[in-house]
């Protein structure tokens, strides 16, 4: 079950679990002699699909959910945008600085070295009625697995999300040790515990709000008054007051390649359904995505087209590129950044240099 609701989760995860457990019961009975039982093995598949009963359910009763699940699948391949891996001797070649920096280099290497020994350590001396050890082992080899989510995208945040079966493996290992060796075991405990933190806390979001206040600004949101970056706060502000000046039309404000939050911000839909443009696209469902602009009338667009670092837009989605920068009309602003605000003199209400002039006056 817990491998359906993974994959209903994210299918990474759901391939990572599969992986796993087959990989763990392949080891278990290499290293033990003990293979899983036919009745085990037989229990699984279906638990697999009772976890997955969500999906499925959603498959058979929203219409076309099935076939956006299924292009979705086949899309996968393309929509991992590659970060080089910041080893420590390159680090600092990739523009990255710092106590933070080095601690995520060496998490990149300490990571994979540490299931390795694990697995190693627990060799010799495995019981299957152990088990602490069988937690080591397991949560080992699903580490193993999720390190493809963090090197395939080697930044803090895919690498965060990929560290937890280590910290499950690290924890299981001091209590396994804690019955013989309680000496090594609170030092091994206390060491994985001080180092997570260490690297957690530099990303720490109120961590940095009490270090540097003066980057932050509040901003009223549905109501209730929030501590925001100044960056993001002067963009969230400019997005609103363009949507506004637009005529706040559901659909008519348009966000590219990034920032999907200001749709929720804003209490507006997408125009299509691809919020992270940042991935090739064929003609054809770009020209259905500007018909989709067309169709809702979107006056408003927010581009960055350098929000990864490179002028990638243009190379993953052009046809609409072009629609926008040929139709739309640069809005005269300075935002952060590098994002540009656009407006359709067609479909806006009131463009930004009637209201600049009706301020004047």
């Amino acid at each position: 079950m817990a491998t359906g609701l993974a994959a209903f989760f994210g299918r990474n995860s759901g391939v990572y679990f599969v992986t796993a457990a087959t990989m763990t019961a392949a080891w278990i009975g290499l290293v033990a002699g003990s293979f899983p039982r036919t009745k085990d093995m037989a229990a699984y598949i279906p638990g697999v699909l009772v976890g997955y009963a969500p999906m499925l359910a959603l498959v058979m009763g929203s219409k076309g959910f099935g076939a956006a699940l299924w292009e979705s699948i086949l899309y996968t391949p393309k929509w991992q945008i590659p970060v080089p891996v910041p080893f420590l001797w390159r680090f600092r070649a990739l523009g990255l600085y710092g106590k933070p920096a080095i601690l995520m280099s060496l998490l990149f290497v300490l990571a994979p070295l540490a299931y390795v020994l694990l697995l190693l350590y627990t060799f010799r001396s495995f019981r299957t009625h152990d088990r602490a050890q069988l937690l080591v082992v397991g949560a080992s080899i699903s580490g193993v697995c999720y390190l493809h989510h963090a090197f395939s995208h080697a930044e803090f945040g895919h690498l965060a999300q990929a560290l937890p079966p280590l910290l499950v493996a690290g924890g299981a290992f001091c209590c396994w040790l804690f019955h013989g060796r309680k000496g090594l075991a609170l030092v091994s405990f206390i060491g994985l515990a001080g180092f997570v933190v260490a690297s957690w806390l530099p990303y720490e979001p109120g961590l940095n709000y009490f270090r540097f206040p003066g980057h932050y600004t509040k901003l009223a949101i549905q109501g209730r008054q929030f501590e925001v970056l100044k960056g993001d706060a002067q963009l969230m502000l400019a997005s609103d007051a363009a949507y506004r000046r637009c005529g706040s039309r559901d659909g008519s404000f348009l966000a590219i390649p990034t920032y999907p939050g200001l749709y929720a911000y804003l209490k507006t839909r997408a125009p299509f359904r691809d919020l992270y443009l940042l991935s090739p696209r064929s003609e054809e469902f770009q020209k259905e995505s500007i018909s989709a602009l067309v169709k809702s009338r979107t006056s408003v667009a927010l581009i960055n087209e350098n929000a990864d670092g490179e002028r990638r837009l243009s190379q993953t989605y052009p046809l609409l590129l072009h629609y926008v920068l040929t139709n739309f009309k640069s809005v005269d602003e300075t935002l952060p950044h590098g994002a540009e605000m656009y407006e359709n003199p067609t479909n806006c209400k009131t463009t930004s240099e009637e209201s600049a002039r009706s301020k004047v006056k």
